[in-house]
């Protein structure tokens, strides 16, 4: 057996309690163990002076011991231990929390290096529990794991170094022509440089290749998961004038509302489903692509469904496109979890009959007794609400049902097409006329009072 699907209970160090712990973290082989990298590091590469160390943000300073306190009880009950060092720029003190050892470890006149958060000012500075190591760390960095409870750093750092010993082979999963193409290192030489890096060139050359097969993979299944959604078959629907759906419309549409709707439509008229985002801020008429969307299906003798994430945003969605859909010929129904159970029973008959065009509802479309006649199209708004496999469950409810999906979370469009590979995307990037923009503001804790103020205020307003 390769030493790389080893179990983790092979190593020295692990029993069955600690198995079961690093089990929580998602490592039971050697494999698992190695592939689980550092969050950070310490740098013990460059060591600052006292004064010349950067002010609120890690570093390590090399500095000789010179002064130990006794013990000092805090009001809370902790137990403090200062020290103070002191190199030829000035002097440091170090404070630590109910570890007395720590102190008592430090020799007089000797060198150390401090690692932590130096704080203070141009004339006083010091650190509040600091790691301590050699003036000469054999490692220039330490590697800084994600833990949980029950492994201490020390521990974990142990683990890795007996599996580094062992050399297991880890799968290659990036071509060795790509490697070359992109000049990347092999998969164990990154991985040995990512929990042991001798220099920063050395762990920057690891970071990249890592960060290489996790977007090369992504993109790789990505186009599987496209490549099967365009492989299966859907009924074409037949090319339909939407001008008695823009004719029924208040208002007029804007250019990017008529394109996405256009997208959409060209989408529902091939024969393979239509996989959809439509993403716009709030306010700038991603519902009316749906209903247009609705409509089209209506056309062709189909029916749709619109799965909103709360009771609250499917009643308005209802309440919204009921009359618009009305003067179209469309039969809107509505199903949500709080309707009683005879309702209920009434709207699942009525689905299946055919009797509605478009149902609006919740996750209460999702349940196991609700089928339609002829499901063409699924819609659902905020998208993020929900996981792919509930936008799946809605749309087995149809044959090869088209998908729509509505999203006011902005998402760049590179990283939309990452995130929802298998989704093609339109973005509503114009407002409707009159429409303020939309303004996000972001506070901290310590104007939240405030902030219910200013909801209150425009509550009371309606």
């Amino acid at each position: 057996m390769d030493a790389g699907q080893m179990d983790i209970r092979m190593l020295r160090g692990v029993g069955e309690t600690r198995a079961r712990t690093l089990a929580k973290m998602g490592i039971a082989t050697l494999e698992d163990l190695l592939l689980h990298y550092p969050r950070g590091y310490i740098d013990l590469s460059a060591p600052c002076g006292i004064l010349d160390a950067p002010l609120d943000r890690p570093c390590a300073v090399l500095a000789t011991v010179v002064k130990k306190s006794g013990e000092i009880r805090t009001r809370g009950g902790l137990k403090m231990y200062k020290a103070t060092v002191a190199d030829d720029s000035g002097e440091m003190e170090l404070t630590f929390f109910n570890t007395k050892y720590a102190v008592e470890s430090l020799d007089y006149d000797a060198a150390y290096l401090f690692y932590g958060r130096v704080e203070g000012n141009l004339l006083r500075r010091e650190m509040r529990a600091p790691q301590i190591f050699p003036p000469r760390a054999d490692r220039p960095f330490f590697a800084v794991y994600p833990l949980t409870a029950g492994v201490s750093a020390r521990t974990f750092s142990g683990l890795v170094e007996q599996a580094l010993k062992l050399s297991p082979i880890l799968p290659e999963r990036i071509p060795a022509d790509i490697r070359a193409e992109y000049r990347l290192e092999g998969i164990a030489g990154a991985v040995r440089a990512i929990h042991r890096p001798q220099n920063p060139d050395e762990l920057e050359t690891a970071k990249r290749r890592l960060i290489f097969e996790e977007l090369f993979t992504l993109a790789a299944g990505v186009g599987l998961l496209r490549t099967r959604t365009r492989a299966a078959a859907a009924q074409p629907m037949e090319p339909h004038s939407l001008q008695p759906f823009y004719d029924a419309l208040p208002f007029t549409l804007t250019g990017a509302q008529r394109r996405a709707i256009e997208e959409l439509t060209a989408d529902m008229r091939r024969s393979a489903p239509a996989n959809r985002l439509v993403q716009g801020d709030v306010g700038s008429g991603k519902t009316m692509v749906a209903a247009a969307g609705a409509y089209f299906a209506f056309l062709s003798g189909a029916q749709s469904a619109m799965m909103a994430p709360t009771e609250l945003l499917a009643r308005q969605h209802y309440e919204g496109l009921s009359p618009l859909c009305g003067r179209l010929g469309m039969r809107v129904g509505l199903l949500v979890g709080s309707m009683t159970p005879a309702k209920k029973r009434a709207m699942h008959e009525a689905l299946a009959a055919g009797e509605f065009d478009l149902c609006i509802g919740t996750h209460a479309l999702l349940s196991q007794g609700v089928s339609f006649q002829n499901l063409a199209l699924v819609i659902t708004d905020e998208q993020h609400r929900f996981g792919v496999a509930q936008r799946a469950a809605l749309g087995q409810k149809g044959r090869h049902a088209h998908t729509l999906v509505m999203s006011a979370t902005p998402i760049p469009r590179t990283l939309a097409l990452m995130i929802y590979g298998e989704l093609d995307v339109s973005v509503i990037d114009e407002l409707p006329p009159g429409r303020s923009p939309v303004l996000t503001y972001k506070i901290s804790s310590g104007k939240r009072e405030r902030a219910f103020g200013f909801i209150r205020e425009h509550l009371d307003r309606g």
